[in-house]
C-alpha cells in the first residue's frame, strides 16, 4: 500500500502543508483532509495535547486503504520503535500525543489504524471514547473512558493497549 505521509502538531506550523513537522497541519486541518481524502493518509501526530474542536473526526477511506494515525515524539516511527523494543512490562505513554475527544469522537467508515496515542474522552453517551464504528485497529494506545457507557467498543484492540 502506498501512503501519503503528513505531519501534525497541536497548532500547525510554517506553511501548514503537512509535509514536515516544520510545515505541519493543525488538528483541524488533519480532520478536514481525512474527511475528504479517498486515498491512504498516514498522519504522524507529534507529542502534545490535542483538543477536538470538530464535530467528529471522520475517515473517507473509500479506496479500501485505511488511514493511519501514529504518535511520534520527534521523528516518524520513533515511538513505534520504542514500543517494539519494550514488549514486556507496562506500556510507557509518557511521550504519546494526548487526544481529548470530547466533541464528536471518531467515526471510521473506511477504517483506521491508531498507533502510540493516548486517547481520552468524557462523552456521556453510548460510544466508548468517541469511537462509534467498526473497522478500526489500535496498537500501543492508551484509552481513558470517563462518563461513557462502556458496554460496547467498536474497535479491535491489538497488542499493548491500556484501558482505564
Amino acid at each position: 500500500m502506498s501512503y501519503s505521509d503528513r505531519y501534525v502538531t497541536p497548532t500547525g506550523a510554517g506553511s501548514h502543508a503537512g509535509t514536515s513537522l516544520a510545515n505541519a497541519w493543525s488538528w483541524d486541518e488533519m480532520a478536514a483532509a481525512l474527511a475528504s481524502s479517498s486515498s491512504g493518509l498516514r498522519c504522524y501526530i507529534q507529542s502534545g495535547t490535542y483538543n477536538d474542536t470538530t464535530t467528529q473526526l471522520a475517515f473517507n477511506a473509500s479506496s479500501g486503504q485505511p488511514a493511519i494515525l501514529e504518535g511520534i515524539s520527534s521523528t516518524a516511527g520513533d515511538l513505534m520503535a520504542v514500543l517494539s523494543r519494550t514488549a514486556a512490562g507496562p506500556l510507557d505513554t509518557t511521550n504519546f500525543p494526548v487526544l481529548n475527544l470530547d466533541v464528536g469522537g471518531i467515526a471510521a467508515g473506511g477504517g483506521a489504524i491508531f498507533r502510540c496515542l493516548d486517547i481520552r474522552s468524557t462523552l456521556a453517551n453510548t460510544t466508548v471514547c468517541g469511537f462509534i464504528a467498526a473497522g478500526m485497529f489500535a496498537h500501543g494506545c492508551k484509552f481513558t473512558f470517563s462518563g461513557n457507557n462502556a458496554n460496547t467498543i467498536g474497535i479491535e484492540l491489538r497488542s499493548r493497549n491500556v484501558l482505564t
